[in-house]
């Protein structure tokens, strides 16, 4: 135990080594913040039980419900055709980035944005190979498409929920879906715009590496004839 006066310290200096140590990347991010919790515990910093209910919390366990519900969608519905009916007619990659934008930031505002993301990585790679488009192009616009639809509501990302948890359980008054909506969808909207028009301009034209093999093929190979008479 340490004394009272000390415990804000401990905790800047524990928040301090929790940054650097994400910033080395040199363990995983879990086992980073357990054992910054671990040490606060030990240290009389952080009551067992309030430890323990943070796992309890309503906010925390609405997302990994969320997860769980965008898992069993992914599993158990055909996403690829559903997803081909739906851009199959974008021809022009600005047309497919508006497209995707929209439903992402749709999906993402009733659904945790997360794993929206991790599903449709592969399928909006695979259309941009297809189409000779650079996967930065479109994949950057996937993300932000993400983040901008999850402001839309209490449920759409992690942060909301968390945040609405605190306040909670602090005693004060819950965020509603009023208090998302209005500037939600507006930021949405005008991230969809900017991510079709000015916003895929300027996105960097990346070249995969094997593209860039493909394209350099001669560098990396040489070429020798071995003659009959060779000592093998």
């Amino acid at each position: 135990m340490i004394d009272p006066a000390w415990e804000k310290y401990v905790v800047l200096a524990d928040l301090a080594l929790v940054v650097a140590l994400l910033i080395w990347d040199k363990f995983k991010s879990t086992y980073v913040f357990f054992t910054a919790a671990f040490v606060l515990i030990l240290l009389g910093v952080l009551p067992v039980s309030e430890f323990l209910g943070g796992f309890a919390n309503q906010s925390i366990i609405t997302i990994f419900l969320l997860i769980f519900v965008t898992s069993v969608i992914r599993d158990n519905f055909d996403l690829v055709g559903l997803l081909d009916r739906f851009f199959g007619k974008s021809d022009s990659p600005s047309g497919f980035v508006f497209k995707l934008t929209a439903a992402v930031a749709g999906m993402s505002s009733v659904m945790n944005n997360t794993p929206i993301v991790a599903i449709l990585m592969p399928y909006v790679y695979q259309w941009g190979k297809k189409h000779r488009v650079s996967p930065s192009k479109l994949l950057i616009p996937l993300s932000f498409a993400a983040i901008t639809g999850g402001m839309i509501t209490v449920i759409g990302t992690s942060t909301n929920l968390v945040l609405n948890g605190f306040i909670s359980n602090s005693g004060g008054e819950t965020l509603s879906y009023l208090h998302f909506v209005v500037p939600g969808v507006l930021v949405s909207l005008a991230g969809i715009v900017f991510l079709s028009t000015v916003g895929y301009r300027i996105l960097p034209d990346s070249v995969s590496v094997t593209e860039q093999v493909q394209s350099n093929i001669r560098e990396y190979l040489v070429e020798t004839r071995v003659l009959p008479e060779a000592d093998m």
